[in-house]
């Protein structure tokens, strides 16, 4: 049976199997964000078998390459001499 875990429960497992592991956090996050192992996404809650993580990441695979996913976030308005501005285009009101 698959040990499905999130984030933290897969690096719970990586430190136990290895306390002195260099394996950060954010470099399992890229792992899994970027769709590398299968995920099941349940909510909000991402699930991985951390057996394929630990699988993966011992694969020798080169991570440089890798590009986070775009989050969707929208550029915020700029507040420019007290008055409020798009930072990136004005679009015309009709």
């Amino acid at each position: 049976m698959p040990r499905m875990r999130t984030l933290d429960g897969v690096m719970a497992i990586i430190r136990e199997e290895d306390p002195d592991s260099s394996v950060s956090r954010y470099l399992v996050r890229r792992v899994i964000c970027c769709g590398l192992v299968p995920v099941l996404q349940i909510g909000r809650r991402k699930l991985v078998d951390a057996d394929k993580v630990i699988e993966f990441l011992a694969s020798g695979v080169d991570l440089n390459e890798l590009r986070m996913p775009e989050s969707g976030i929208t550029p915020v308005p700029a507040k420019m001499n007290g008055r409020r501005e798009q930072a990136w285009t004005q679009y015309p009101t009709s």
